[in-house]
């Protein structure tokens, strides 16, 4: 289980995450991933926006 920071939000029963840069080094940019959320408590700011895609491997 990797933690991740994001903004959380339903879409047509599934949950969809946009992935921080901070955690781009351990997934594949542009992959999809199912992950398993036990608890949402807090809602973070949606500061996704344009990353460095292709930096960092």
């Amino acid at each position: 289980m990797i933690s991740f920071l994001g903004t959380i939000r339903k879409r047509n029963d599934s949950v969809v995450i946009p992935l921080k840069k901070e955690v781009q080094p351990f997934v594949e940019v542009g992959k999809s991933y199912q992950i398993t959320i036990d608890e949402i408590g807090v809602e973070t700011r949606p500061e996704v926006k344009n990353h460095d895609m292709g930096a960092k491997m």
